[in-house]
């Protein structure tokens, strides 16, 4: 009888848990650069909805109307091999984001989670920006609103001199402390931004990037997810009016016991 008892008590458990548990689920809610005024240097801007990358351009110019242009405006850019304006994106130093696709479903344990790829085109411009933001927003299915944070960018665009073999510019980024605690039915699920991986693997991070001139230096944004399963109050309610009965059956065996 006691056994039997126990079995239907953790089944209830178990059913009562399942009922309200739910994996996290997270998918890319929006993002993209945003301009940053710096007088006597054109600044384009491209952000772009679903998969493709944001892109930011900068190297001097003119801004111009250009038809068929998303936002209807470019640079056009005066670059030092070259005379006169022409609009070309390639060509210039920049930065691009590509936001991760889609959707990622998270339950036990802890799980890593790529944000995107950042890219930094360094060629040799005259005119540059000094800093720059990124905002990117996650949605998820967890009570809550969306996660949004900003990732701030100082860059340093090292003085060619008129050469064009040198010469490394700098890239440093401020992360902010990004935590939160996603509830979904009656688990509980850490996000954590962990910031820029150059190894493309979650563990070794940096905020500094040398980049070479004609190249282009290629980093990832990670963060983890970790499962925090919390009991639900009629989970515990359940608990207890188990051991109550255990207790109870105890003292039955125990008279029956004395009475022989």
């Amino acid at each position: 009888m006691l056994k039997r008892f126990l079995l239907s008590t953790g089944f209830l458990l178990m059913t009562a848990h399942a009922a309200t548990a739910g994996p996290l689920v997270l998918s890319f809610g929006g993002g993209g650069w945003n301009n940053q005024s710096v007088s006597g240097v054109c600044v384009d801007v491209d952000n772009r909805r679903g998969s493709r990358e944001d892109q930011i351009r900068w190297g001097g110019g003119e801004l111009r109307s250009v038809a068929g242009q998303r936002g209807g405006d470019a640079c056009w850019l005066d670059t030092v091999w070259q005379d006169g304006y022409y609009n070309d994106l390639a060509t210039v130093s920049g930065y691009n984001f590509d936001p991760f696709d889609g959707s990622r479903t998270f339950t036990d344990g802890t799980a890593y989670l790529n944000l995107g790829t950042f890219e930094h085109v360094n060629m040799p411009v005259y005119q540059m920006i000094t800093e720059t933001s990124y905002t990117l927003t996650l949605e998820h299915n967890g009570s809550g609103a969306p996660i949004t944070f900003d990732l701030f960018f100082t860059h340093n665009e090292t003085d060619n001199q008129g050469r064009t073999d040198c010469c490394d510019d700098i890239v440093s980024v401020a992360f902010p402390v990004v935590s939160a605690i996603l509830q979904v039915g009656s688990d509980s699920y850490l996000f954590q931004l962990l910031g820029f991986s150059p190894t493309g693997l979650p563990g070794s991070f940096s905020s500094n990037f040398q980049s070479p001139e004609f190249g282009t230096t290629t980093t990832a944004l990670w963060a983890q997810i970790t499962h925090q399963p919390v009991p639900e109050p009629a989970t515990l309610t359940l608990l207890g009016t188990g051991l109550l009965g255990l207790g109870a059956a105890a003292r039955r065996r125990m008279r029956k016991q004395s009475q022989a």
